[in-house]
Formats: C-alpha cells, structure tokens, sequence
C-alpha cells in the first residue's frame, strides 16, 4: 500500500471509530457515523478492487442470520412500515461489516492499524466523558441544555438530541439517551488507567441517568478488583500504605468537589433508587415492562410462524408481537423491545441469538486466555443488556473488532499499553497538535 493510500486509510478510520458514538451528528436521520463507514468501505473496495469478507464463520453467520430474518419479515404479515425498517436496518448493516472484514485483513498486513482503531476510540470516550459534566454543570448552573443548543437549535441534526425522562433532565453526552453511551462507559474504564479518568467514568455513570450504566460500570469495577485481589494472592506483596493513603485522600477531595457541584447527592439517589429496584420497594412502569418481556417472549411463541420463530421477525422489528399482543406503541412505524436477549430472539429467531450470543461466548471464554480485560469488558455489557439494548453499531463493530483481534491472540489493551498511547496523545491527534508536541518531545530529546 502506498503512502498515499496508507494516510488515507488511517484517517478514515480514525474518523470512523472517533464518530461511531457521536450518535447525535446526523444527516436526514442518518449518523455520521454510517456516512463514515460507508466512505471507508467504498475507498477500501476501489483501491484494494476486492470484496472482502470474514475468514472466521461466526461474524458471517450473524450476517446471513440478519439476512434471513429480513426475508423472514417481507414473507410474514407483518405491516409494511416494519418491512421498510427491517431492510434499511439490515442495509445499514451491510457497509459496518465490510468495513470491519476490511480491518480483519489490514491486521493480517500489520498491526499497527489496531493503533489506528485504538486512537479512535479512545477519542471518541475522551469526547463522551468531558461532554456529560459539562452538560450537567451548564444546565443546573446556566440553565442550558448544550445539546439542544447546539445540535437541534444551531445544526439542526436532530429534533430531539437531548435526554428528559418524566420532565427531569438528565446529561447524556453526544447521544439521545444515556444508555446509548452505558457500554461505552465500561470499554473506557477498561481502557483507560488513569485513576483520575476512572473517577470521571463513574461520576458520569452517576449522573447520566442510566441504571444501565451505573450497574455496568460496577459490575466492571467489582471483576477489575477480584483480578487485582487474586494477583495480591498470587504474589504474597506487602501493601503499599502510601499507595493507599494518596488513594484516599484523591477519593475525598473528588467526593469534596462532587458534593459542591451536586453530584454526589446525584450519585447517592441514583444508588438508592436501584437498589430499591432491586430489592421490589419500588416497581416503576419501566421496570415491569423491561422484565415483562421475558414473560412476553413465551406468549409470542404460540402466536408466531415456526419460520418467524427461528428466523425472526427482522432487525428493528422486534415490537411488533408486543404491539400486537398490548396495542403499546401502537402508533409507532416500527419499534424494538428494549432488552438485548429479547430483542435478539424476536427480531432475529432462534437462529440469529444462538449466532449471536455464541460470538459473546467466543469474546468472553476466548478473550479471557488472552487478556482477563476482554471479560471485564463483555460480561458487563451482556449483564447489561439483560435489561435494556445496548448492542448498538458501535458496539457490535467494536465487538468484531474484538473477535479478529482474539482470533489472533492479540490483546488490544496490552497493545495499547505496549506502544504508550496516552491521552495526551490522543488529543494532540484530534486537535491536529501532534507535530508540535513531538518537536517539543525532540527538543527535550536534544537537551
């Protein structure tokens, strides 16, 4: 590849994984995210003049999973609306898998492209963190809702870019709802090491809104210290009371800080609430539908097609039994239930979850020999999509990512550790200040 062609396929993807949960940039209901992928699916196939597919079955599998529950939904009864999303869902599908078989095959040439990927993501959770204290501070403090400000009122990219839940404003970064950026949150306290970033991870998983959130972040967090007690075990060290006292007095002055701001009362009835969810002291109307679902799920056997009960009813396609069943969302074109395993059963059949929670499997049971990190990552995002969705695309993209990368026994954690990405780095890269900061580096070098 020449240089040319080299430069331009890191930036693409770059910008690709950087948009990929900037779910608010859209363009006539598209993300730019899509409009990212696409540009580097057409310029990967112009200049490699191939049509690239996976060299493993479990991602094409889930792809003619997606296939056969599309054919599946334009053979059944369902109403046209729920055609129409079911092939446009599908379509959108088509330019994120290619796009990743392209990224599959860049690996086998050299891995620095895992570097390119990294960069991006980690740009984009960068981009996540700072954006949701920063709407919380200029709405409770200003009165401004940033994301109506800017993306609705000033871009015109949505019509509604903002999270309110029963009249309540709650920050949800560059998304229309917090649980769109849930899974994230997790990637990036497993990415990131900084304390203090971990620390800005979970104050925004407390004011976000999100139970989905607040429950992936510490079930990432309770499977990250049973690591580091087992490594404790393991290697007999004494304890470093310095380590512990700093660590401390870093904790007090962010519980001092989040106290002025208002967020730990935030935070302290965030937690009070799901544990009261928990325990059955209070049963909102979300609650009950997320875990009526399940009971749903049986009753829409005996009304469904043997064929609609292997293969689905098609992707984004799931709440249509239940609409059926209740009248709920009636009036809706089309709508998917909002639990990930339910989701996945109706929409894509027996068939596509079987696919589909075996390549959790793969990344979970696989991962973990080559770096515990892949499960501190998966089992809270399977943990958490057991009561709402949170396999969006940029999830699942990073997901297959995960699973070439697997495939090859290669940790992208340890990677990114290894070549010393920081985030002083990945800023420099964003803001275009790279060059300056590594004349700065040389003059230092010289001296």
């Amino acid at each position: 590849m020449r240089i040319t062609e080299k430069k331009v396929t890191s930036f693409l993807i770059v910008a690709m994984m950087t948009f990929s949960s900037l779910v608010v940039i859209q363009f006539s209901g598209r993300t730019m995210f899509l409009f990212m992928q696409i540009a580097f699916f057409i310029w990967m196939a112009v200049y490699q003049k191939k049509l690239r597919i996976f060299n493993f079955a479990l991602p094409n599998l889930i792809m003619i999973s997606l296939l056969c529950a599309l054919f599946s939904a334009f053979f059944s009864d369902i109403p046209f609306s729920y055609k129409k999303a079911a092939a446009f869902m599908t379509m959108y599908e088509i330019p994120l898998f290619f796009s990743c078989c392209y990224i599959n095959h860049e690996m086998n040439r050299s891995s620095d492209i895992i570097l390119k990927v990294l960069m991006g993501i980690r740009i984009t959770t960068l981009l996540q963190l700072f954006w949701i204290p920063l709407q919380f501070v200029a709405y409770h403090v200003m009165h401004i809702d940033l994301n109506d400000l800017f993306f609705h009122r000033l871009f015109h990219f949505m019509e509604h870019p903002s999270f309110i839940r029963n009249w309540i404003y709650y920050p949800s970064g560059f998304t229309w709802h917090s649980a769109v950026i849930a899974p994230l949150l997790i990637l990036a306290f497993v990415l990131f090491k900084e304390t203090w970033v971990r620390l800005l991870i979970i104050v925004d998983a407390a004011i976000c809104g999100s139970s989905t959130a607040l429950i992936g972040v510490f079930c990432c967090i309770g499977i990250l210290m049973l690591f580091r007690f087992f490594d404790y075990i393991r290697s007999k060290q004494y304890v470093n009371f310095k380590k512990v006292l700093l660590a401390i007095a870093c904790i007090a002055a962010v519980l001092f800080v989040a106290y002025c701001l208002g967020i730990l009362d935030s935070f302290i009835e965030r937690g009070l609430y799901l544990i009261s969810r928990f325990t059955g002291d209070t049963q909102d109307a979300s609650t009950k539908t997320h875990l009526g679902y399940y009971s749903d799920y049986w009753k829409i056997l005996k009304t469904s097609s043997p064929f609609q009960v292997i293969f689905g009813y098609g992707y984004g396609c799931s709440g249509y039994p239940i609409s059926k069943m209740y009248g709920l969302y009636a009036n809706h074109s089309n709508w998917a239930v909002e639990c990930d395993i339910v989701n996945i059963l109706i929409s894509r059949g027996i068939f596509g979850f079987i696919v589909y929670y075996l390549f959790l499997a793969y990344i979970f049971f696989a991962g973990f020999k080559v770096d515990r990190r892949y499960l501190a990552f998966i089992v809270p995002v399977m943990i958490e999509g057991f009561g709402y969705n949170v396999q969006w695309s940029y999830i699942y993209m990073i997901e297959l990512l995960m699973f070439c990368a697997i495939k090859r026994r290669i940790s992208i954690f340890d990677y990114a550790d290894q070549k010393h990405i920081h985030i002083t780095r990945d800023i420099s890269a964003f803001s275009g200040l790279s060059g300056l900061i590594g004349n700065l580096e040389r003059v230092k070098k010289e001296r």
